[in-house]
């Protein structure tokens, strides 16, 4: 490469010899509108980037509770089916401690089935107190505390009317029989109840 000789700059000593005052200015403007881009691009991509993660944000919030929603609907259909067998097992209650003190004339033990019947209320208690409690309404939450109260009444009813003698068996009797007459109601209560949420 060349060095610019001695000559040139001795003739062109003004620095705008060499550079004409458009070509500064265009030099300068273009730099200045350089830099404005720059911070117009930056600026737009930012709140371009906030609203995408504020959008996020609200989509996963929703999500969430439509996630919610799900899992409370599933844990009131797996309840309704628990429900309905409490239902079903508190009538056979009722049906073995009437049989007990009348004519038995089937081929079954009255006092076994009833304790079966409460173990194995007992047991449907254990499933449902077993989910997560996340998945479980406040609601539905009482309402599994007031059918556990009943099934422990049931229970203590019973052994007082296996523990007593014959007239005050009759009374531990009629209290176990309104008793499961309560939970039965309860029940039926809160099934037309889901019904009519869910409609």
């Amino acid at each position: 490469m060349k060095s610019i000789p001695v000559e040139v700059y001795k003739n062109y000593n003004n620095f705008f010899d060499y550079v004409s005052l458009e070509a500064l200015l265009i030099i300068v403007i273009g730099g200045l509108a350089t830099l404005f881009g720059a911070y117009l691009g930056a600026r737009v991509a930012g709140q371009k980037s906030v609203e995408a993660v504020l959008k996020q944000i609200e989509y996963s919030e929703k999500e969430k509770q439509r996630s919610e929603e799900i899992r409370q609907k599933k844990y009131d259909i797996y309840l309704e089916v628990h429900l309905n067998e409490i239902l079903k097992q508190s009538k056979r209650v009722s049906f073995f401690m009437r049989l007990m003190v009348t004519h038995n004339e089937y081929n079954v033990d009255p006092e076994e089935e009833v304790e079966r019947i409460i173990s194995d209320l007992n047991s449907l208690m254990k499933q449902l107190y077993n989910i997560d409690p996340s998945y479980i309404s406040l609601d539905k939450y009482k309402l599994l505390g007031k059918i556990k109260g009943y099934i422990k009444d049931i229970e203590l009813y019973y052994k007082a009317f296996l523990a007593t003698f014959e007239d005050e068996a009759s009374n531990s009797q009629s209290n176990l029989i309104e008793t499961v007459n309560n939970l039965e109601l309860l029940i039926k209560r809160s099934s037309t109840s889901q019904l009519e949420d869910t409609e």
